[in-house]
């Protein structure tokens, strides 16, 4: 998939590129954000826990992980997100067995039928798939809803991301004390999966655990 070499792998992707991957191995512990040292939280999380517990990025958005997710993204090579997904399931394993019972239900954070109509498809529902099928999770493509639309984030200067989404999203059913996989594609600022932790919780959530391929590392997003 990067190099063009041959692979005898079960996977597009040969062991020399897997292992140049950006792996996202010292991060916060709540957030996912890249940092120095392992087991350290970022001053935000330190200041202000998140709603969620815990936030699982194998990798940090730089090249050629972020290469590979626009192609995903905005060109419908969708082996590209396949092949990230199924790193990020070898490498979180241990730790999703570890935090799922028969009750945790895993959803992708939605897109508004507007942007949803205009790229075919949603990405985090197609990693959302994958994850829910080897961990055999129920998955739950309507459990959020994108009740309206809203810029997209990367375009937003950072002030202005959590107002763009306050109440951008609805949890279509009580949800009883389930714990639920939010999964996205990037996370960036983490105003979008609060926010739809926000609306979980409101539900009745009793955890709210995010799943996503990558952290952007700190910087001026």
């Amino acid at each position: 998939m990067l190099c063009m070499t041959w692979t005898d792998r079960g996977l597009d992707l040969c062991r020399g590129c897997e292992a140049d991957l950006p792996w996202n191995d010292r991060a916060c512990s709540y957030c996912g954000l890249p940092m120095e040292s392992d087991g350290e939280l970022c001053l935000k999380c330190l200041t202000e826990p998140p709603l969620y517990s815990a936030a699982l990025c194998p990798f940090r958005y730089e090249y050629p992980v972020d290469l590979m997710i626009q192609r995903f993204k905005t060109s419908r090579h969708l082996a590209n997100g396949i092949v990230l997904t199924s790193l990020l399931i070898s490498r979180e394993r241990r730790t999703l067995a570890t935090i799922s019972d028969p009750d945790t239900v895993v959803t992708p954070i939605p897109l508004h039928w507007r942007r949803r109509l205009t790229r075919g498809f949603n990405q985090s529902a197609i990693i959302a798939r994958e994850i829910s099928k080897a961990l055999a999770l129920h998955l739950d493509h309507h459990l959020l809803v994108r009740q309206r639309h809203t810029p997209e984030q990367k375009i937003q200067v950072r002030g202005r991301r959590t107002r763009n989404l306050t109440g951008a999203f609805r949890t279509t059913r009580d949800l009883n004390g389930q714990r639920i996989l939010l999964v996205d594609d990037v996370i960036t600022t983490t105003a979008t999966v609060t926010e739809a932790t926000r609306s979980l919780m409101a539900a009745g959530a009793a955890d709210v655990v995010i799943i996503s391929l990558a952290r952007t590392p700190a910087g001026p997003h």
